[in-house]
């Protein structure tokens, strides 16, 4: 097992499914991790109660940081292929809480320009 904690965006909505067998619900996402210009994507997925809490408070752009393991998702030729399996969550900032902030922040700019 590898544990990783990483910090980002949601890069896709969060989509609550039930299982075949039906006893259990998940969801698979996208985050997008920047480092300067730079922007890794990776396929994240919860179960259950988690699931659920990640779809009822989080949106495409929101920032989070995801806490989880790494785990093989598939294998593609001689590629593996990883997720996050997503375990717990650290709230950010939302898309638009960003916004509001970046405009407070460009209108005490400009004020300071004049």
């Amino acid at each position: 097992m590898l544990n990783i904690q990483s910090y980002g965006r949601i890069a896709s909505d969060i989509v609550v499914k039930r299982s075949k067998d039906q006893k259990h619900l998940y969801t698979n996402f996208l985050f997008a991790s920047h480092k300067g210009k730079e922007t890794t994507f990776i396929r994240c997925v919860a179960f259950d109660a988690l699931a659920t809490l990640l779809q009822d408070f989080f949106s495409k752009g929101d920032r989070v940081i995801l806490k989880g393991e790494l785990v093989s998702d598939d294998y593609k030729g001689s590629k593996f292929v990883f997720k996050i399996q997503v375990k717990e969550f650290e709230f950010v900032e939302t898309l638009t809480e960003h916004n509001k902030n970046k405009a407070k922040h460009d209108k005490e700019r400009s004020n300071k320009d004049d």
